[in-house]
């Protein structure tokens, strides 16, 4: 079934988290269309257009934290030279054959048509960082169930859908 929700964490919406292994949407400094920060968020606008589009993914997706429902997929860029396997998360949540990259975006499944994104990773990512780990911003963003509070609507926030609600999960 295809996802029809995506959903922005708002620790990850609003936050200030900046470095190479954790970067918060709310730490992103779009003041110069040159920067690096315009081409990270490309490719996050790019995997929810995708996602809700139900479209072809290359990149890499992996379960983070078994048993839980929370994922990395790999953004890119993406070697050349790398052969991959491209698949609709509508046919299966994994992909360890898609192609890889240092670039991830960290995201929970909220049963099978709402997804949340909880962070991303710039340059490089622990693939499967600690739940404990104190320096680990995830472990504050993964819950069982969320909070409409706690959610914002990617298609209004980051794709300009005026029609769509925040916190509607």
């Amino acid at each position: 079934m295809p996802i029809k929700n995506v959903y922005l964490h708002s620790s990850f919406l609003n936050g200030s988290k900046n470095s190479d292994l954790f970067k918060d949407l709310g730490s992103f400094d779009l003041s110069d269309p040159t920067s690096d920060d315009f081409k990270h968020l490309d490719v996050i606008v790019d995997f929810v257009d995708k996602v809700l589009k139900d479209e072809k993914l290359p990149g890499r997706n992996k379960k983070s934290y078994p048993p839980k429902e929370v994922y990395h997929y790999h953004v890119g860029p993406y070697s050349q030279s790398t052969f991959y396997n491209s698949k609709r998360l509508s046919e299966a949540f994994e992909n360890h054959k898609g192609a890889t990259s240092g670039p991830v975006i960290h995201y929970s499944l909220q049963g099978s048509e709402d997804l949340i994104l909880l962070g991303y990773s710039p340059v490089f990512h622990e693939p499967f960082p600690r739940i404990n780990d104190k320096n680990n911003i995830l472990r504050s963003r993964i819950k069982l169930t969320y909070p409409t509070s706690d959610l914002f609507c990617a298609r209004k926030r980051l794709l300009g859908d005026s029609d769509a609600d925040d916190g509607e999960l």
